[in-house]
Order: C-alpha cells, then structure tokens, then sequence
C-alpha cells in the first residue's frame, strides 16, 4: 500500500490551496500519519481532474475552539463557515498543506482509463500505478 494520499477537495479550496490563502485542510474524520506525507489534490466537479500535489501533516486536533484559535485564520473559511462545517463534532482536525506544486493536469477520464480511479468521497491511499506516472510527489 502507498504511503500517498488522494484528498477531494472542491475548486474553490483548490483556488485557495495554490494562492496560499488555504494552509490547512479540514477534515472531520482524517487520515493516520506517521508525519509529512506526499499528497495529491483531486478537485471534484466540475473541473474533475487531479492537478495539485503536496505535503500534508501534521493533523492538529482539539475542540472546535482549540482549532479556530490555532489555524482558523489559515483556513479559508470564516468563523460561522468554520463551525457550521463542525457542528455535529466535538473534536475538530484541520492538515497543514505545505510544499503545494501545480502539475499538468489529470482528467477523470484519463485517470479512469489508466487506473481505474474513483474519486474518493473524502481522501483515500494512491495506487501505486497512478503515484509512477504522475511521477511528481517524491
């Protein structure tokens, strides 16, 4: 199994990844790492395609308030968009996103062809297939 990532995020966090507006992606239920992982960004509809990889972690954890006050301002998001992301959750994780590089990108359809790739709901481990040609988180 691939130690990297696939994390589907919507196009306009995608926007803020790149700008470096967005520094940290939040999660409700996130992956386990061991330490800064290779990542690849998967923008769901309607761009559909696989155009960003970086590093993720470390994961910080807390209360919806803990998190806010460490990170919120790294987010993207506004407090109320913040909490009403978390409403449900006691526990609040929010990934730092680092080392973020645009590569060429992937179209579903060419990832579907080539890997049999379904997006993930949320983030899932790459296969090693698409990690060789793509080429780029190492």
């Amino acid at each position: 199994m691939s130690d990297a990532l696939i994390f589907s995020i919507h196009p306009e966090w995608v926007e803020k990844i790149l700008s470096g507006a967005k520094q940290y992606e939040l999660r409700r239920r996130p992956p386990k790492l061991s330490g800064p992982t290779a990542a690849f960004l998967y923008e769901t509809s309607p761009a559909s395609r696989l155009r960003v990889v970086c590093k993720v972690g470390p994961i910080i954890s807390g209360t919806r308030e803990e998190v806010w006050r460490q990170v919120g301002s790294l987010t993207g998001l506004n407090r109320h968009e913040f909490e009403s992301y978390f409403r449900s959750r006691n526990i609040a994780y929010a990934i730092k996103i680092d080392e973020v590089r645009e590569i060429p990108p992937w179209s579903l359809a060419c990832l579907r062809e080539q890997f049999r790739f379904v997006p993930p709901q949320a983030w899932c481990y790459a296969r090693e297939e698409l990690i060789r040609s793509i080429g780029a988180v190492r």
